[in-house]
């Protein structure tokens, strides 16, 4: 027993300082790891029936062991027992009976959902939408949580669909409403791969017709719990040491629990005790490996509760309308939003519900439509509808005027004009050498140009005629642009110019030796990039020997000028070896 004790220690303290031999061990020969993961346990066992056997009267034998050895298990198992009760305990208090109706429940007046387990502001999504759309419901409070250093804080918001009388603004937009055909188990088998995309775009867009034509979804005031007609819960509690719930009720206006829905599952201590293996998957692979006291689960079916689609299936709905015409006549009101002058916000509104559609998945049929929208000064906040249009680098050069003009528009924000700016700086070499003007009007305001950063590099497409009086006024502009760190940026990028116009544009290096000496220029002030105009200088095709120095610089020793000088030559080779052919 004694040697038994002694490799069950040793082995046990392996296992569980390194657990991770534990999976090495059955996935390479199986019983290394049986042998590993049974050795902590067996250690315990083998102590207690030492210390046991020791305290017995008589001399140590074979009966004795035995008797030690069922002292041992039978302390195992008392051990266990008070954590084992309680935490059953918890298991049944969290249940609770399942109620379900033999017709679908009518909601009808005010419909309250609590979702506490939802992170955010509450909105209204394709549940919300879908309630909305059943006749009789006046108006869906939803409800949100968020934890703060004081405690979980619930948040409300209520959402009504109303006629456009006396609404004329576009109102509310929920979110997604298409998932619905998703959630809703009524529809599973209905569409398939694909045609689940197209069903559900075509929800949003008969959303959004309807929403531009006579309804509109309003915010309301919240209705509380007792006051209102029926209220829904959709709960998951994940309390740390605490049985895990999910569980979906529906109660009526008197309080009665019309359905119900629960999965619990909770880790209960064993009955008797033993170390518990536990291996941790992460990306597809194993990610690590603990011991712990031994547990088994529990739970009130082996079945996933999946909450959204068990309240659709116990409650009536209209049937959303997912017609394919549905894109075509969406598509249609915004051409015809387009040509109306005197279309209302409502109507406009159309334009970015239409774009939102749009899943990277734009033909090349779509482009000319979605420059109109562009181009339209009348619509804002498109940015983050078009962001699923294209792919940065995927924009046709079709849209290379509308981004233009959309970036000149007084009311696009500084991410926006970033944004569109790398799309236009993405498309292939040479598209901008006949410039329009919206191109030329971006390069020629710097405080439009330093928002559109990215755009300023393609002033190189221009031929050096074109390209040299826009950069030099960019420079000579940069001064207005505060704070500092941005004006550096700005003038990093017009370096970046120059540098890869190269001996072509040499007849900018009198101009610019002229700013490098003068005290007012943004050159001589940003004395710390006085290298980077000096390579600059270089590429021009300026010898090394005829490199600009100011005054201050002329005066420092011969090897500090020759180190400069070294530097820019080596800066130079590196340069012209990158971008060789």
């Amino acid at each position: 027993m004694k040697y038994a004790l002694v490799v069950s220690g040793i082995l046990g303290g392996i296992a569980l300082a390194a657990p991770m031999l534990v999976v090495m061990g059955f996935v390479l020969l199986i019983i290394p790891g049986v042998i590993l993961l049974a050795a902590p346990t067996v250690f315990v066992y083998l102590a207690m029936t030492a210390l046991i056997r020791k305290r017995l009267s008589g001399e140590p034998g074979l009966i004795s062991t035995i008797v030690a050895m069922g002292i041992s298990l039978l302390i195992g198992w008392i051990v266990m027992q008070p954590f084992h009760a309680a935490e059953s305990a918890k298991y049944q208090a969290s249940l609770s009976p399942d109620i379900t109706s033999a017709e679908p429940i009518q909601l009808h007046g005010h419909v309250r959902i609590e979702m506490d387990h939802r992170r955010g502001e509450p909105e209204c999504d394709s549940l919300c939408a879908a309630m909305l759309d059943l006749p009789a419901v006046e108006s869906v409070t939803v409800e949100s949580s968020r934890f703060t250093k004081d405690g979980k804080v619930s948040r409300r918001a209520a959402f009504e669909l109303v006629s456009k009388t006396g609404h004329p603004d576009p109102g509310l937009f929920p979110i997604e409403p298409g998932n619905i055909l998703r959630e809703d188990p009524r529809f599973r088998g209905t569409f398939r791969g694909r045609e689940v995309i197209a069903a559900a775009k075509a929800v949003e867009a008969g959303w959004a017709l309807r929403l531009a034509g006579d309804q509109r979804i309003v915010p309301s005031k919240p209705v509380a719990g007792e006051e209102a007609d029926w209220l829904i819960r959709l709960n998951i509690s994940r309390e740390p040491a605490e049985p895990k719930i999910r569980r979906v009720e529906v109660v009526d206006g008197e309080g009665t629990v019309r359905f119900r829905k629960t999965h619990v599952e909770h880790l209960i201590p064993a009955r008797m005790f033993y170390f518990g293996f536990d291996v941790h998957m992460g990306s597809g692979t194993v990610a690590g490996a603990s011991f712990h006291v031994g547990r088994q689960k529990r739970e009130t079916s082996h079945l996933w509760l999946d909450l959204e689609p068990t309240l659709l299936g116990a409650i009536e709905l209209s049937d959303p309308a997912a017609d394919d015409t549905l894109l075509t006549r969406l598509r249609r009101e915004v051409e015809l939003t387009l040509d109306d002058p005197d279309a209302s916000p409502a109507r406009l509104d159309l334009t970015r519900r239409w774009l939102a559609l749009f899943f990277f998945d734009a033909e090349e049929t779509d482009a000319p439509l979605i420059a109109r929208i562009l181009a339209d000064n009348r619509i804002h906040d498109i940015i983050e509808p078009l962001d699923n249009v294209y792919g940065k680098a995927d924009v046709p050069i079709e849209l290379k005027v509308a981004y233009a003009q959309r970036i000149l528009m007084e009311h696009s924000t500084k991410q926006d004009r970033t944004q569109l700016a790398s799309a236009l700086a993405a498309m292939p070499p040479e598209t901008f050498a006949e410039p329009h003007e919206a191109h030329l009007a971006i390069w020629r305001n710097v405080e439009v140009c330093h928002e559109a950063a990215p755009f300023i590099a393609r002033i190189t497409d221009l031929s050096p005629e074109l390209a040299i009086p826009l950069l030099l006024n960019l420079l000579d502009e940069s001064v207005r642009i505060e704070p500092e760190f941005e004006q550096r940026k700005l003038i990093e990028n017009i370096q970046d110019c120059f540098a890869e116009l190269g001996p072509e544009a040499s007849i900018a290096v009198p101009e610019l030796r002229q700013r490098f000496q003068s005290e007012t220029s943004p050159i001589f002030r940003n004395r710390a990039s006085l290298d980077e105009w000096r390579f600059v200088f270089a590429r021009l095709g300026v010898p090394l020997d005829d490199l600009p120095f100011s005054e201050k610089e002329r005066r420092q020793p011969h090897t500090w000028l020759d180190n400069t000088k070294q530097r820019i030559e080596i800066r130079l080779q590196r340069y012209e070896r990158r971008h060789a052919g």
